[in-house]
């Protein structure tokens, strides 16, 4: 004898669950907003990596304020790659080849630096508003990033698992 087929799951009101596109990102659920404060913690953690390496090469090499800014970066997507992995990003899609993640996240992550990159160098340019101190420019312009960053990582990078 067979089993009759087992029927969708019922919300509180008998209505079967709308499907959404498995790249829709939803901020609804709870791990959704777990991932989002993760990454900010992370982001703030690559902030501060980004700051202290900006202002030792300032005050401690003969770097330009504007040419310091690339190394500085280059070492917090290096940190935030490593943390988010296996913090904000953990159980979810990752690229089996760790170098071709890498590789992604740090082209995805380039794409958000060029937001914060115009903002910083705006701000110490054309000394706006007062503005113009480095470590000021970096937090404005990372804020900035914050939003496209998480965005573009979670459509390009860490996707959702696929459902069986």
């Amino acid at each position: 004898m067979q089993n009759p087929p087992k029927s969708a799951p019922k919300d509180a009101h008998g209505n079967a669950p709308e499907k959404t596109p498995e790249s829709a990102i939803e901020l609804k659920t709870s791990s959704e907003w777990q991932r989002l404060l993760g990454f900010a913690m992370t982001g703030a953690g690559g902030f501060i990596v980004h700051a202290a390496m900006l202002s030792w090469l300032i005050n401690f090499t003969s770097i330009d304020q504007l040419l310091a800014w690339f190394p500085a970066f280059i070492t917090a997507v290096l940190f935030t790659w490593l943390v988010n992995r296996f913090i904000a990003f953990k159980g979810l899609k990752h690229a089996a080849n760790k170098k071709a993640e890498a590789a992604l996240y740090f082209l995805v992550q380039s794409l958000g630096a060029a937001i914060n990159f115009i903002i910083y160098s705006a701000l110490i340019l054309y000394k706006l508003a007062g503005l113009s101190h480095p470590i000021i420019a970096l937090a404005i312009g990372s804020i900035a990033a914050f939003g496209f960053n998480y965005i573009a990582l979670r459509l390009c990078v860490y996707k959702d698992k696929p459902r069986a």
